[in-house]
């Protein structure tokens, strides 16, 4: 019998017209410190990173703008890897296998890690989006000429947009 060492959560929230907020929380069952990984899978090869933000460069109108809000994690991206698999892509348009990339968001040894994530559709040549935090649960999140709250401790009942 297998036993599962964390657990895993996921929220996801779109607040109209602009953005996802996706949120991961996983929780040690062992009472051991684990190294967990977020996985985004973007069909494109020209993703650029900061210690901070993800920029998928897609092939049509928009591309996609990622913020990841939590602390003390590592962004790395992978593509075509064979050892481990990792960074491919075989899709409905395109049946063939092809290198693509793979964004991972790790936090190493932790007994418990909550991944909050924005996730922007972006038009080509727009503003960048940013996230600024206000308090210990607060993000101010600007975008797309709007700004909004964002309340971390309860994602499903905030969302207050400032007009």
């Amino acid at each position: 019998k297998m036993v599962k060492s964390a657990t895993h959560k996921r929220e996801v929230l779109f607040v109209k017209p602009d953005f996802f907020v996706v949120a991961d929380t996983m929780k040690s069952r062992d009472g051991k410190a684990h190294d967990y990984t977020m996985l985004l899978q973007m069909e494109t090869l020209d993703v650029k990173t900061t210690p901070s933000s993800i920029h998928g460069v897609l092939s049509g109108e928009y591309d996609l703008y990622i913020l990841p809000l939590s602390e003390n994690v590592k962004i790395t991206v992978e593509s075509g890897k064979k050892k481990p698999v990792s960074g491919w892509f075989v899709g409905r348009n395109d049946k063939a296998l092809h290198p693509a990339s793979t964004v991972k968001i790790t936090a190493k040894q932790q007994m418990n890690h909550r991944f909050v994530t924005l996730l922007f559709p972006l038009k080509k040549g727009a503003a960048l989006p940013t996230a600024e935090r206000i308090s210990e649960t607060d993000w101010k999140i600007t975008f797309a000429g709007e700004n909004y709250t964002l309340n971390l401790a309860d994602l499903k009942k905030n969302f207050a947009t400032d007009q």
